[in-house]
């Protein structure tokens, strides 16, 4: 996901300036529509191989969406995706206006390696914050033989800190996006910023697991 994101807003101003915005729209309907393609091939795969649906009850239970509502787990998944969604979209949509209204420069401007910086720190601590979580788990609580032997105090806790950690240096990169004044502090603040939403990952994005326990992992 993030990958793809850095790669897209590297080459996007680049397709614009040489071959037009049309040029990139038809571009990104393309791709999408070869992922619905790949998507439709490789579910069907899927739910007929080793592990798949197959043989599970297509009927199952009333799913108690008002319980679930009022759960402290499911309000923690909720809260977590509203807020990583709304500054990591955020981002995304304003990277462009911030480069040429606070730092001077457009993303074509910055060359090709800048813009993808942000994005591939998304990248590694989206992975570095999952490694995290699951070392802490472990190390909170060493008999266990993974996440789903773990007791729930080690799982809340070290998803706690991982989220935390991730959500309190999102916060401080903000406030020095907002203070960068030059393309040097401006590159290294949208890096902690968006590497920090990554990590927070390792708490609250694989939370709905955590709960849902292998019924979630079958789903």
């Amino acid at each position: 996901l993030f990958a793809g994101s850095a790669v897209a807003l590297s080459v996007s101003p680049l397709v614009v300036q040489h071959a037009g915005s049309r040029v990139l729209f038809l571009a990104i309907a393309a791709m999408a529509g070869l992922w619905v393609c790949m998507w439709h091939v490789w579910s069907e795969r899927v739910r007929g191989g080793p592990g798949g649906t197959e043989g599970m009850s297509s009927a199952p239970g009333s799913i108690p969406w008002k319980g679930l509502m009022f759960k402290k787990a499911g309000a923690a998944c909720t809260v977590g995706n509203c807020a990583f969604s709304y500054v990591s979209i955020f981002m995304m949509n304003y990277l462009p206006s911030f480069c040429e209204k606070k730092l001077g420069t457009s993303l074509a401007g910055m060359g090709p390696i800048a813009p993808l910086a942000p994005f591939l720190a998304m990248f590694f601590c989206t992975i570095g914050g999952g490694w995290l979580a699951s070392s802490l788990i472990q190390r909170w609580n060493p008999n266990a033989r993974g996440v789903e032997t773990s007791t729930v105090g080690a799982v809340k806790k070290a998803r706690q800190a991982v989220n935390g950690a991730g959500f309190l240096l999102a916060a401080v990169g903000s406030v020095a996006m907002a203070l960068s004044s030059d393309l040097a502090t401006g590159l290294v603040s949208m890096c902690l910023t968006l590497g920090a939403l990554g990590l927070s990952r390792g708490g609250w994005a694989v939370s709905h697991i955590d709960v849902a326990g292998r019924d979630g992992l079958a789903g």
